[in-house]
């Protein structure tokens, strides 16, 4: 299988701005990413170099209820929003989609086509990427998607760097380290998860955990059957022991 890298995490919430005015208030930049056209979402965005957190939103409901139902990560906002303001799904970063759904195929999985996506930024920019879906779940935890850009990671760092989106959490050494995915029988997942996507697969103290090049996905025992909390690592000394709750998700800064 291709290789894969965590690109970023989806946080459903009711009020973007409210999402970006509380990560701001705790030194964490986030801004306004755009619309979804056809999906009936819109997003903002916290960047940590390439991999990000976004908070997805409903922005028309008519719009949303009438999305393929492969189209799992915008469909499942109105699945849990208002009341379930959750991290819901990673996403996996590929430069060869097509590799990546040929092993899962292989593996017996049943995934949507390759869904072409776009949006607009807020300043009329589109921006494009394919994607590939898992839908359902596995032990009551929703699968991860593979998303694979138009552009280059160099070029989208370049061009997210020109729009000033990466400085601002880079100058305090802000970064995603971690996703905790909170399961009845973790191991199991884990190891689920591990055979799916030609993952490393390790087990400490802390319990079983997935490596990759630039995160770990740690399991650990709970009911909760989602992801429930981002390690962020940062640089300045008076963010660090710092927990942020949004909703129903928590980010821990060290």
């Amino acid at each position: 299988m291709a290789s894969l890298v965590w690109d970023h995490v989806v946080h459903y919430v009711n009020d973007l701005q409210q999402a970006i005015d509380t990560f701001e208030a705790h030194g964490i930049a986030a801004h306004r990413g755009g619309d979804h056209p056809g999906w009936g979402t819109y997003n903002a965005l916290s960047h940590f170099d390439l991999t990000y957190v976004e908070f997805l939103g409903i922005r028309d409901q008519a719009e949303l209820d009438a999305i393929s139902s492969w189209q799992v990560v915008s469909r499942d906002a109105g699945r849990f929003l208002p009341d379930q303001q959750i991290l819901s799904r990673l996403a996996l970063r590929t430069d060869d989609i097509d590799a990546v759904a040929a092993a899962l195929h292989a593996q017996k999985i049943d995934t949507s086509p390759i869904l072409e996506g776009r949006r607009y930024d807020t300043e009329g920019n589109l921006i494009e990427w394919k994607m590939l879906t898992i839908d359902g779940d596995f032990q009551g935890v929703l699968y991860p998607f593979v998303i694979q850009w138009q552009q280059s990671d160099d070029a989208r760092r370049a061009s997210l760097s020109a729009k000033g989106l990466l400085q601002p959490n880079a100058a305090k050494g802000l970064t995603l380290t971690q996703a905790v995915i909170e399961a009845e029988a973790p191991q199991t997942l884990a190891e689920h998860w591990a055979a799916l996507f030609d993952l490393p697969l390790s087990n400490d103290e802390h319990g079983p955990r997935l490596t990759l090049p630039n995160a770990t996905f740690l399991f650990r025992e709970g009911a909760a059957n989602r992801i429930t909390d981002i390690g962020i690592s940062t640089d300045d000394e008076d963010q660090r022991g710092t927990t942020v709750a949004i909703g129903q998700g928590a980010y821990h800064l060290a």
